[in-house]
């Protein structure tokens, strides 16, 4: 009896460890769920919609902006690079063909529609995307436009040199913005890409294009 019942715990321990490592595995190579992708640790919620009708919603997190700042290097990178997903296509692809509202935004505190107290800023760095490029990350501070309907938006360019026909960018964002005199900081990833050109028909430039911007 005691030898059975050995087995029968032997049995189960092997199996909850399968059972485990299967759940484990099926996270960390699965898309972020939706309910994962705009997560916000304070009263306000950024919402970023991708003006060319993309699918994937990109991964957005959102912090009080004192609070963020005091955070060590280590976890704001963790931040950082839990909003560029988990596997490939797990974040939105812009694409840059002549759209000049490539991202637009909208702001809501405890659910209610609301606007910043100013226009608000954004930072982005953009990181080489091909071996040639020996170049530092690029960081590009601006800030938002707001359009005809009263929206804010930003257009996108290639913040790179350009060695072949297709490429793609990988660049973060940070929009730093105030509500009711409160400061809040929201970070997000994207890839950007061109429409004109093959993946599997790629082809070096005989001419590297310097950036747009």
């Amino acid at each position: 009896m005691k030898k059975k019942n050995t087995l029968f715990i032997v049995l189960f321990s092997v199996i909850s460890i399968v059972i485990g490592m299967i759940l484990f595995l099926y996270c960390a190579f699965s898309p972020t769920p939706d309910s994962k992708r705009n997560l916000s640790f304070e009263d306000v919620v950024l919402s970023v919609q991708i003006t060319d009708g993309s699918f994937v919603k990109p991964i957005v997190r959102t912090y009080d902006l004192e609070k963020y700042q005091s955070f060590s290097e280590r976890k704001q990178r963790k931040i950082r690079e839990q909003t560029l997903g988990k596997i490939e296509g797990d974040i939105p692809c812009v694409y840059l063909d002549g759209n000049k509202e490539s991202l637009k935004f909208s702001f809501t505190k405890n659910g209610v529609k609301v606007e910043p107290d100013d226009v608000p800023d954004i930072k982005l760095i953009a990181y080489p995307s091909h071996y040639e490029d020996k170049s530092p990350e690029r960081v590009i501070t601006d800030k938002l436009l707001k359009n005809e309907s009263g929206e804010y938006f930003y257009t996108l360019w290639r913040y790179r040199t350009q060695y072949e026909k297709y490429f793609l960018e990988t660049n973060h964002l940070q929009l730093i913005y105030s509500i009711d005199g409160r400061e809040y900081i929201s970070v997000l990833s994207l890839h950007t890409s061109t429409t004109d050109a093959d993946f599997f028909r790629n082809e070096t430039l005989q001419q590297p294009v310097p950036a747009e911007k």
